[in-house]
């Protein structure tokens, strides 16, 4: 880690790979199987954000998934 990072940026750092290591994520798929692509739409704010979009997300192991549903994570 950078050596002048700040606590919440090392926090927020923690928790974005702890949620990479755990979680996979990928496209949705319809009932025909075809993936979904998310649009490329943001908000019209002065902080823009992209608009909602439905995605996959699994544990990426049964060790994984026991620690996500423990509340570990």
């Amino acid at each position: 880690m950078p050596k002048r990072m700040t606590t919440v940026n090392r926090d927020r750092a923690i928790a974005v790979a702890s949620i990479l290591s755990t979680l996979t994520f990928s496209m949705a798929v319809d009932s025909d199987g075809q993936v979904i692509e998310p649009s490329d739409i943001f908000t019209d704010s002065f902080i823009s954000f992209p608009l909602p979009f439905k995605c996959i997300i699994k544990a990426r192991s049964a060790q994984a998934e026991a620690v996500i549903k423990s509340g570990g994570l």
